[in-house]
Formats: structure tokens, sequence, C-alpha cells
């Protein structure tokens, strides 16, 4: 099986440098996106997600079975692999461009003609987690690496969670820095599972809530050693404080 392709750095800063300045908007509603093949790597270790079947795996309309496809075909990738912005720009311009201009229509159909639109979702400007939440692969691949618990039955059960509201993985997960830990995640997406009468109204404020109290108290406590139950417990404590949001 070959190994995953991505484009060299110098050219993926040029197709973000292109975008920013208009030079190229036309491209990306295009069936194919015209790329240099010669602006190409190979990733070490990590097999071609075409050669795995990811794209007829991927469903538009369903963010919850393509974070789980994309996760299972890249599960090699390390966190700091996964911050690479040259895989997922490549990912989104080759591998999975057609699956692209599905979920992302309202360009390709010409509803905005904004081009962040565009580097929000094809582009990681920067390895931040806020970026490499909105980016359209790379924010499936996070969901389901934060949220996937081998402990369970179902893996994935709590992924579905994440995907109750796409504010959640974008807007909320990817402000904060607690965001990139799992067990912060996992611990939080349980309580919201478990308490669905607490988080049944306002949920994105709930949610940013509670990502902002941990990012708070992450100031004078080393959050980064507490496990999944210490979060879970500690939004119990709060359901009082939720309540009256």
């Amino acid at each position: 099986m070959a190994k995953q392709k991505i484009f060299r750095t110098l050219y993926t800063q040029k197709l973000l440098e292109d975008l920013s300045e208009n030079t190229n908007v036309e491209k990306y509603r295009q069936p194919v996106f015209d790329y240099d093949e010669d602006a190409v790597l190979t990733m070490a270790g990590i097999e071609s997600v075409v050669d795995q079947g990811l794209p007829s795996n991927m469903r538009p309309n369903d963010d919850f079975e393509s974070s789980k496809a994309v996760y299972k075909a890249l599960n090699k990738l390390t966190p700091i692999q996964a911050s690479d912005p040259r895989l997922w720009t490549y990912l989104t311009h080759v591998d999975l461009y057609e699956y692209m201009t599905k979920r992302w229509r309202d360009f390709i159909s010409g509803e905005t003609n904004k081009t962040d639109y565009l580097i929000d979702h094809w582009f990681v400007k920067t390895p931040s987690q806020q970026c490499l939440m909105r980016n359209a692969i790379s924010g499936l691949w996070w969901a389901a690496y934060l949220s996937y618990d081998e402990t369970r039955s179902d893996p994935f059960e709590l992924t579905a969670v994440f995907f109750k509201d796409l504010d959640l993985p974008t807007r909320t997960i990817g402000t904060y820095r607690i965001g990139r830990h799992k067990d912060a995640v996992k611990g939080v997406l349980q309580f919201i599972k478990d308490f669905p009468d607490v988080m049944s109204s306002r949920y994105e404020k709930k949610t940013r809530f509670i990502f902002k109290h941990f990012n708070v108290i992450g100031g004078s406590k080393p959050l980064c050693l507490f496990d999944k139950d210490y979060f879970y417990d500690e939004c119990k404590k709060m359901i009082p404080e939720i309540n009256k949001l």
C-alpha cells in the first residue's frame, strides 16, 4: 500500500497566499483541483487514505460518520503529525476534494464569495487548536482523537456527543487551550451525555461556560495531570451554576 502524500511547505504557503490575494479563487469551483504534482512529499509510516478507501467512506451530510472514517484511516498519526498544515491542505485539495465540494458547497454553488470561508475550511493557517478544529478534515480527525475511548464497547460513543452541535468542536473546543487535553474533553462529554436535562437548553452557552471554567482554573492547577473522572465530577459540582444560565 502506498504512503500518504502531503504538500511541500512552500507550496502550501503559496496556495494560501494566492487565495488570500484572490488570484486562484475560481480553481475551487472546478470538479478537480489543479495542483502542482511536483510539490508533493510522502509521509513515512502513514498509509494512503485513498488506498484505504476513505473518499468513498466520507459522508457530506454526516460529520459524525465522516469523523470516524477519517480517524480510522489515520489512527497512526501522532498529535505532532496531526498538527501539520501540509497534510490537511493536501487532503482538502486532492484526496478528499470531492467530499469538500459537497460538504462545503456554499462556495462552490456561488452562495458565498468570501475567501475567508475557503481559508477556514481548506487550510490550517497555523497549528493552533482553533485552526485545526475549523479545517474541514483535521477537525474531524481531532474530534475523534479527543473523544475516542478504547475502554467502551463502542469507542466512538463520546464522539457522537461531540457532534451534537457543531459549535462545540469549532467555536468552543477550538477556543480554549484545555480542549487539547483528552481526559478533559472525555470527562465533559460524558457529563453532557449523562445529564441531558441540564444541557437540553442553551447548549452552546453552557458548554462554553464549562470549558471556560476549566481554562481559568488551569492557570493555577496542572490539569494535564488529572483524569477524566476529575473533570466529570467538577462538571457535576457546577450543575447549580449551569442551571442558572
